[in-house]
């Protein structure tokens, strides 16, 4: 019997900014409510798994939808607020507080988009890059006091660029 394979393009027509803030998920959504005019509501936490873990890894997630205007917003952490289990048979595990072990797994915590393992949140933008829009949207948020560093990556470039389709 023939086998056939289906090779999938993804369509990454949006804008992605990687913002680093020590603050929580929520105070930092108040905080772009009021700078860009939007209200994010929390949606469902999206879920990943791969093949090396165990648990699924929990990423909180906010959503905002401009009807008027085409644009949809969405505020993702890089980090999962829940420790997943990593099988590792080569590297035990330490023994938890009753002494017991499980060799083959030991608790990480991990990230949406590993390659920007200093970004907190991702704040994506899905309309096609406009440089002016980009450059609009940094300098308000910019202004807010708590964020220490935001820039515009380009999706393309990421190897895991895959786990932002949802």
């Amino acid at each position: 019997m023939a086998k056939f394979t289906l090779d999938i393009e993804y369509d990454f027509n949006f804008m992605l900014f990687a913002i680093s803030s020590h603050e929580p998920d929520y105070k930092l959504c108040i905080a772009m409510n009021r700078a860009l005019g939007i209200d994010f509501i929390r949606e469902e936490p999206l879920e990943l798994k791969n093949k090396k873990q165990e648990d699924q890894l929990l990423f909180s997630f906010f959503y905002y939808e401009d009807e008027a205007e085409y644009l949809e917003y969405n505020l993702v952490s890089n980090k999962s607020y829940n420790a997943s289990k990593t099988v590792d048979p080569k590297k035990p595990a330490p023994p938890d507080l009753f002494g017991e072990t499980d060799p083959s797994a030991t608790a990480q915590k991990a990230y949406l988009v590993p390659e920007l393992a200093n970004t907190d949140y991702l704040f994506i933008l899905r309309t096609p890059y406009d440089p002016d829009v980009a450059t609009a949207i940094e300098n308000k948020l910019k202004q807010i006091p708590f964020i220490l560093n935001i820039c515009v990556t380009d999706v393309n470039d990421l190897p895991s660029k895959k786990n932002l389709i949802f």
